[in-house]
């Protein structure tokens, strides 16, 4: 099939069609760009029933390639590139070289990206899901795509690097724009202009590939959605919807480059920004119910529920939080646009607009299916303890003042819903503490675990170490330490971040089995930063372009530092210092001696991250005993604040070496001496 080009872009630059794949990555990452190939759902040898995520970073474009064509054989969905490029480090995940059965971390994230080098256009057609398109519905896509280059090149002169992508068109222009918050949105705005001005019945752009991490179809490789249908009697309209494989059109010249200006003029023409009304009563919502209220509610909702990621149940959480706007009793309309929003920043890899529909209008017929609609309303913060007599010692009886608060049943589990009255004043405290209700009922447990994740990382000592969560604590000696977070110590420490709510509606406490449930949910560990480092003394890092000193309890990019701010010296007082420190020692060459005073400030460069790279030994040799290897380690820790942490070898009783040494990495401990070994090393 060939695109068909408008006369309005200029036939006579456009080159031929190709399905060299080696071209299209030159033109798409030019050397030295470091780029990641991917294929999703890929079996390891053609005709194999497993499948994996197989993916590889390639700065070389023949390798990356030849590797492309290989996956292709093996008849994937699809075999994809990164948009823009990735930063070179990530060539050490697998260089030049495909891997089988990678997990999500090791691919291309948005942070990943070094910058925005193209605008990409992805017009598909109007179909089903899980099946090609039939040439009617590709050449509808390829209209839409025509007619924006048209245009395009009418106003600024540009061309695209047109793409055929087996089931729809791309349009890819030139771009220089950072990866940041700013150029995300600007780039959001300009693909819902074009959508405003030239989507069509048939073909629409997708307003979701603005992310910086976007993969794209590799030209070359084929498009395999659905069945190889050839069509024939029983087919739909009797039209085939065949794999095809993809290619693109070579250009004479460089494709047209956009620039800020111009992207900002295209952005102009989106209207699909507009503030949503808000949502009218409907007949089943229950009484008493303030739409604006409701609305608010479940938009600082939607505010505290973890991200959608792609191959981590992301259908089952965009799924959720339509239910959710349901639950809250907002109608289809409001709940669509409150899902766009969702869509698009609570998403690593956007919906297409016909399939959020869909979610939000099968959320719908769930939420009323099982009677649920409007279950989440409360017209006021309830205090924390509403359900209880201010003035009577009896717990858990209601002030005879106020009527009970009405609710009502959905197969056997009750809803109750806030007294039309005020409720009961509680005592007056020092801190208002805000309301989670626990697992259990309507409330899944991925809900209340980044609720109570997202209060409890405000305290700026609790974190994530590995697959623990951590405290900083003080010690023996006031000394800094990280102690792990037990199911058992979380249930009794979610009571000074939030008042907790049982199934019914009641004031509870959090039992061992769920803050266990808790603590293993992954919504809960990703609300937490991620800890490397613990200093009782400053540490120097670069931030924002410039060196900046990190003291008195401060955490940033992973370091969290105390202690008070170094006092200023010169070079040449810091270089006395450090030399005195050795002046005892007797070193058998100078060399010795650099290298000496060169292990006093490693581990400055270490904790700081401004060595790039880590040191895991520092080794000290010794011609004679007692010459002071342990005093150096001892004089190396006391530097930083810290004392030497000794492991010796155990020859009897439960553990062994590496769970000594495990804990005293968890705990936080830089500085750990292997003492008086002898013989083999290993676990006992």
């Amino acid at each position: 099939m060939n695109l068909t080009v408008s006369t309005a872009t200029g036939p006579s630059d456009l080159g031929k069609d190709s399905t060299v794949i080696v071209d299209f990555l030159k033109l798409l990452h030019p050397s030295p760009n470091v780029f990641e190939i991917r294929s999703l759902k890929c079996p390891e040898k053609a005709g194999a029933k497993f499948t994996s995520t197989a993916a590889g970073y390639f700065n070389h474009h023949h390798r990356a390639a030849g590797w492309a064509r290989n996956l292709d054989k093996n008849k994937p969905p699809g075999v994809y590139v990164t948009l823009n490029p990735v930063k070179p480090v990530l060539l050490a995940r697998s260089d030049n070289q495909i891997v089988f059965r990678q997990g999500s971390g090791m691919l291309t994230q948005d942070g990943d990206i070094t910058c925005r080098q193209w605008l990409f256009v992805d017009i598909d057609s109007v179909r089903e899901n899980g099946m090609s398109a039939t040439d009617t519905e590709v050449a509808a896509a390829d209209n839409v795509a025509s007619d924006i280059a048209a245009e395009l090149f009418d106003t600024w002169k540009v061309l695209p690097l047109r793409c055929m992508s087996g089931n729809g068109a791309y349009l890819l222009y030139r771009i220089e724009l950072p990866n940041d918050d700013p150029s995300r949105d600007l780039i959001r705005a300009v693909l819902h202009g074009l959508a405003a001005r030239f989507n069509s019945d048939g073909a629409a752009v997708d307003t979701s590939t603005f992310n910086a991490g976007r993969i794209l179809k590799v030209m070359g490789t084929h498009a395999r959605k659905g069945s190889d249908f050839k069509g024939g009697d029983g087919g739909p309209g009797g039209e085939g919807r065949p794999h095809r494989q993809s290619f693109f059109r070579v250009p004479k010249g460089e494709p047209g480059s956009l620039s800020l200006e111009q992207l900002q003029a295209i952005a102009a023409w989106s209207t699909a920004f507009e503030q949503p009304k808000i949502c009218q009563p409907r007949e089943q919502r229950p009484r008493n119910i303030n739409p604006e209220k409701a609305l608010a509610r479940y938009r600082n909702y939607m505010q505290s529920i973890p991200d959608a990621i792609s191959g981590q149940d992301g259908h089952g959480r965009t799924f959720h939080a339509a239910c959710e706007a349901f639950k809250f009793g907002l109608t289809e309309d409001v709940a669509l646009k409150e899902m766009r929003w969702f869509n698009d920043n609570k998403t690593n890899e956007p919906w297409k607009e016909h399939e959020l529909k869909h979610k939000v209008h099968d959320a719908r017929k769930a939420v009323e299916r099982d009677g649920e609609f409007g279950c989440r309303i409360n017209t006021s913060q309830p205090p924390r303890n509403r359900f209880r007599d201010s003035t009577s010692s009896s717990p858990g009886l209601l002030n005879a003042d106020h009527p009970a608060p009405w609710g009502f049943r959905i197969n056997g589990r009750l809803f109750l819903m806030p007294p039309t009255t005020p409720p009961v004043t509680p005592e007056k405290t020092e801190k208002s503490l805000p309301e989670v209700w626990l697992p259990g009922g309507c409330t899944p447990i991925r809900v209340a675990a980044s609720e109570l994740g997202n209060l409890m990382k405000t305290s700026g000592v609790i974190f994530q170490r590995g697959v623990s969560i951590v405290a900083v604590k003080r010690g023996a000696l006031d000394a800094l330490v990280l102690e792990e977070i037990k199911d058992s110590k979380l249930a009794s420490l979610f009571e000074d971040y939030a008042c907790l709510v049982g199934e019914e509606g009641k004031p509870t406490i959090c039992n061992r089995a769920k803050a266990k449930l808790i603590l293993d949910a992954d919504a809960f560990r990703n609300e937490f930063p991620r800890i490397d480092v613990i200093s009782p003394c400053p540490v120097l890092v670069e931030a924002h372009g410039r060196l900046e000193e990190l003291s008195g309890g401060q955490f940033l990019q992973g370091i969290y530092a105390d202690g008070k701010p170094a006092a200023t010296v010169s070079v040449g007082k810091a270089i006395n210092i450090l030399s005195q420190l050795v002046d005892e020692f007797n070193f058998v060459t100078p060399s010795d001696r650099s290298r000496a005073i060169a292990s006093l400030i490693t581990p400055a460069l270490v904790m700081s991250g401004l060595l790039g790279d880590r040191c895991p030994m520092d080794l000290t040799e010794a011609d004679e005993q007692q010459t002071g290897k342990g005093y150096r380690n001892k004089l190396t820790a006391a530097i930083y604040g810290q004392k030497v942490q000794a492991i010796t070898e155990r020859k009897r009783g439960v553990g062994g070496l590496e769970e000594d040494f495990s804990s005293k990495l968890l705990a936080g401990h830089t500085f750990i001496s292997l003492d008086n070994m002898r013989g083999r090393v290993g676990s006992v």
